[in-house]
């Protein structure tokens, strides 16, 4: 049975070490929380902020994002590994060391973010924009690393 979580407003609120899966959120405000060891395996965030948030350690494998907003989070070790993510936006963001293998990621935005040592490979990039951002830093399909 899948819990769906509808205009909810979390910000602020601690999520480490929280364990779901199969989740569906739509709309909701994760703004400025501490989303840190916390595992969302294969759920699901429509239309849903993650705003400054502090991610260290999260893990949001095999899920499905469309239309999220993270700007200003800092990943640091994050799994999105396997991940659908359509429509959404990483602006601003500190990604190290973060996993974003065998990912779908399309028509999404990672301007001015500091990428280092973040994995890209063996994954759709279809329209992203890494402007104002240095991916020399990150591993994409083909560069030797």
């Amino acid at each position: 049975m899948q819990s769906v979580f509808l205009r909810q407003d979390y910000t602020s609120r601690d999520f480490s070490h929280e364990r779901m899966k199969n989740g569906i959120f739509r709309e909701c405000s994760f703004d400025r929380a501490l989303i840190s060891d916390a595992h969302f395996i294969s759920c699901t965030f429509e239309n849903c902020t993650f705003l400054d948030c502090e991610m260290r350690y999260s893990v949001l494998a095999s899920s499905v994002m469309k239309g999220c907003s993270f700007t200003g989070s800092s990943l640091l070790i994050s799994n999105f590994r396997g991940s659908e993510i359509t429509d959404s936006d990483f602006s601003a963001c500190q990604i190290f060391f973060s996993d974003f293998t065998n990912c779908r990621i399309r028509n999404t935005l990672f301007e001015d973010c500091l990428l280092k040592r973040t994995d890209f490979r063996k994954s759709d990039l279809t329209a992203i924009s890494f402007r104002y951002s240095d991916p020399d830093e990150a591993f994409f399909d083909g560069d030797g690393r």
